[in-house]
């Protein structure tokens, strides 16, 4: 059976997908025949089902959850962890300080790899219907800013879905939608910025163009602001006015937990339909089902919304602001502003970025729900590789709590740097030490390891006893083209290796 290549672009909210066929770049359409495939799964006794058919379930029953990707890759105990636990669909359970997905129906425990997992699953699927043939070359599409962990549990997930990891490659998202923009332009040099505002991240990168070459110049973005935190913004507006017009709570405290949770997930999914119409519309009602008979709703309107994430979207403006600093340039170097991701179609975000630079430089020039996963897919047909920066710096903890900065954030990739490392006491037996990924801009720079993010703690042992000082281990960290981290320790005086290997989310 002939083979095509694939572009994946997996989502927080949707997810989106296209192959490469007899000359011709297709956008997978679904059996609801929409070119989105909704980023929810629903585990039942009965079965898992992915994409529209779980959605519909979602508020309704207590087995269907969503935004896997915003805790892919992530601790339990982080912040952005701790934030998202309302709104997830289902209760989310610590094991081993890793989220899990409980189903209460079938009392099984789902990692967000394993959710994302079965969403690819039945891409693999659909795509192969579709188009006939097998899946051969596949590129999937990650936020720029996300740090080894999140990629390597990215991989887990695309490994559970059956594709054969020899012949996948991760691109970030804005690298991919830059690709789709720029394939066609004239070839003269120029900067484009790709605003990426998606479902459940934000990314800004800074591409030079010249000839069909793809350079990033910087990358920068929150991994926890997208259209999910404008939903949750959206829904504690609805519960407070709510309460003030009909004196009644949306969400009575004598429900049970999982009562709450449930009634909750229903009302995000209005706010997130209320969000949508306003794109086009002046105002939308939100009416809870239970309240219809009444006719009891609030309406939204298009001016209470902008009032109720303008402070949101300043924060996008200032990533932005900070990414031109980074590079050395100006917004009146930037020739194009790329708009990516569903949230851009919010109003208030193009009026921002064209008061910011200007609307001849932001109008909308390519689909924002399709242009990562056709870009991945040409960067596939083209054979184009964009030469990448990392987004995270990598170091290694010391003695006091701090952690010294061996490869600085906005480096080219792939890179390599070697440092020694020493005893710090006498007669040492063992040392112990952490990886980790930070924001430091350059060598030797310093942070507090509570600003980090811990990739890796180890031990090791197994060299003499001498005096601090005089056992020296020369440890060396590398990204490779994807950003992923691999780790070598070796002692000089013996030669032992102490370590050798990539750094997995189950290190």
């Amino acid at each position: 059976m002939p083979e095509v290549p694939v572009g994946i672009d997996l989502g927080t909210t949707n997810s989106c997908a296209f192959y490469y066929k007899e000359g011709e770049f297709e956008c997978v359409d679904y059996p609801n025949g929409r070119k989105l495939f909704p980023s929810f799964v629903r585990y039942s006794k009965s079965g898992i089902i992915s994409g529209s058919s779980a959605k519909l379930y979602f508020g309704r029953a207590r087995n269907v959850v969503r935004n896997a990707k915003r805790l892919i890759g992530r601790y339990y105990n982080s912040t952005e962890v701790q934030g998202a636990l309302n709104y997830c669909g289902v209760p989310v359970v610590n094991k081993g300080n890793k989220p899990y997905f409980h189903i209460a129906e079938t009392d099984a425990d789902y990692s967000p790899s394993d959710v994302s997992a079965e969403i690819l699953k039945e891409i693999k699927k659909t795509i192969e219907n579709r188009s006939g043939c097998t899946i051969g070359d596949v590129v999937i599409t990650i936020p720029a800013n996300f740090d080894n962990n999140q990629r390597q549990a990215t991989r887990d997930a695309i490994s559970k879905a059956g594709f054969n990891m020899n012949r996948v490659k991760l691109l970030n998202e804005p690298s991919a939608a830059a690709i789709c923009y720029g394939l066609g332009q004239d070839t003269t040099s120029k900067k484009i910025m790709v605003y990426d505002f998606g479902g459940g991240t934000f990314d800004v990168s800074i591409l030079d163009i010249s000839n069909g070459n793809y350079k990033v110049l910087v990358h920068d973005g929150d991994n926890f602001l997208g259209g999910s935190n404008i939903d949750e913004i959206i829904l504690e507006w609805l519960l407070k006015t709510w309460e003030e017009t009909y004196g009644e709570e949306l969400i009575p405290e004598g429900l049970t937990p999982e009562a709450k949770s449930q009634t909750r997930s229903g009302l995000l999914s209005l706010c997130e339909q209320a969000k949508e119409q306003l794109s086009s519309m002046d105002e939308s009602d939100i009416e809870p089902p239970i309240f219809m008979e009444e006719g009891y709703a609030v309406t939204l309107t298009i001016d209470t919304l902008n009032d109720l994430i303008d402070k949101e979207l300043d924060k996008t403006i200032a990533i932005v602001e900070r990414a031109l600093n980074k590079a050395g340039l100006s917004r009146d170097d930037m020739s194009r502003v790329v708009l990516v991701g569903g949230s851009t179609r919010l109003l208030l975000v193009q009026k921002k970025l064209a008061k910011h630079f200007g609307k001849e430089k932001t109008t909308q020039s390519v689909n924002p729900d399709e242009c990562v996963a056709k870009g991945a897919c040409m960067a596939l047909v083209y054979d184009i590789l964009p030469k990448e920066k990392t987004a995270f710096s990598l170091g290694t903890s010391l003695i006091n709590n701090e952690v010294e900065c061996i490869i600085p954030s906005n480096h080219d990739i792939p890179c390599s740097e070697s440092v020694v490392l020493t005893t710090a006491v006498d007669n040492a037996e063992t040392i112990y030490t952490q990886l980790c990924q930070g924001r430091s801009t350059y060598v030797e720079e310093v942070a507090p390891l509570s600003s980090c993010n811990v990739l890796k703690a180890y031990r090791y042992s197994g060299f003499p006893k001498r005096p601090k000082g005089e056992i020296h281990f020369n440890t060396t960290f590398s990204y490779d083209g994807e950003s992923k981290v691999h780790v070598t320790v070796k002692c000089e005086e013996t030669g032992q290796e102490l370590f050798n290997s990539d750094l997995t989310w189950d290190s």
